[in-house]
């Protein structure tokens, strides 16, 4: 199932209706609504698979990293024990440049930081090396790096699912 959100970057820029941050917020709303639906129509017998990719992905790991902080964990009946995370592209992985670059680029912009360590050993996430997004490069990997991500970024994000 799907679960839609605006997807924005910019507001007004390309089309886009909500910036980053506010488009994050509405994604992360709607799956948690979904869920909250979901366990009051169907109990604890459902078991979810989230699927996210790129600004997905960053909705998919920060509700699941606010389901692993904010329920216990290993009863085999919690929310937590019937969750599997798996996410493509994800700006806040280990290498992803809200990461590596966290705060604020301009207003509606804020890259977070990395997510707590139960959450980045919990998601599944995949990256494609060199993609811009989730693996991208820093001023220690040479003088070409922002080049190097904005290339890698063209050549690789769209790359998944090929």
């Amino acid at each position: 199932e799907h679960i839609a959100y605006p997807g924005g970057m910019i507001a007004g820029l390309n089309g886009w209706q909500e910036s980053y941050d506010r488009s994050v917020e509405i994604g992360k709303s709607n799956l948690r609504q979904r869920i909250a639906d979901n366990e009051a129509q169907c109990g604890r017998s459902t078991q979810y698979v989230l699927l996210g990719y790129s600004q997905g992905a960053r909705v998919v790991g920060d509700v699941t990293e606010e389901i692993l902080s904010d329920r216990p964990y290993g009863d085999g009946n919690d929310i937590a024990d019937r969750l599997t995370a798996r996410n493509y592209s994800d700006p806040r992985s280990s290498t992803g440049v809200e990461t590596l670059f966290p705060g604020e680029l301009i207003p509606g912009v804020t890259l977070s930081g990395p997510r707590g360590p139960q959450a980045e050993e919990f998601i599944d996430n995949n990256c494609i090396k060199g993609d811009g997004v989730c693996d991208v490069k820093t001023p220690a990997d040479g003088a070409a790096w922002l080049f190097d991500s904005i290339i890698g970024y063209l050549l690789n994000h769209t790359a998944y699912g090929k």
